[in-house]
């Protein structure tokens, strides 16, 4: 699954999903201002692992639209 950027007036949230070492997928999310470099990306992770990338994939996104909207001004 490639990366997926969603973004609101303030914010850009890069969605990605890793293969644990137990062969399960989590999914991350790289959050950062509009205008900031990736190294300033906060890292944030879904609560749990799945059986399926897509599953990981998806909570990842909810997570996503969630710190949008936390973080929205």
């Amino acid at each position: 699954m490639e990366d997926l950027i969603f973004t609101s007036d303030t914010h850009i949230a890069r969605v990605h999903v890793m293969k644990t070492e137990a062969g399960l997928y989590r999914g991350y999310v790289y959050l950062r201002r509009t205008g900031d470099t990736q190294q300033g990306e906060q890292p944030y992770q879904t609560d749990l692992d799945r059986e399926r990338q897509d599953q990981a994939g998806d909570d990842a996104k909810e997570l996503a639209f969630k710190l949008l909207n936390e973080y929205e001004f």
